[in-house]
């Protein structure tokens, strides 16, 4: 449990990274990690994801990295909803 989180931050963390294809290819990541987690997981990690999702989605200036964000956290809302 312990090792799937410390996964997760290191994940997020890389939303920030420097360059904009990085950060892209961080929240590709983070998309398929939405997708494939079961349910009872996702809920438990939802505040490890969603906060610094909607950080990077007002503080992003690449117009493409928000759009990602947004597909992210839209993905997340979907599946937390059901």
């Amino acid at each position: 449990k312990q090792r799937l989180e410390t996964h997760l931050q290191q994940i997020v963390l890389n939303t920030k990274y420097e360059y904009e294809d990085g950060r892209i290819s961080s929240l590709e990541l983070v998309k398929a990690v939405i997708n494939k987690l079961p349910l009872p997981l996702l809920e438990e990690y939802t505040q490890l994801l969603f906060l610094p999702l909607v950080l990077r989605l007002v503080n992003d200036e690449s117009k493409q990295c928000r759009e990602r964000v947004g597909e992210c956290i839209t993905l997340l809302l979907s599946r937390l909803s059901t």
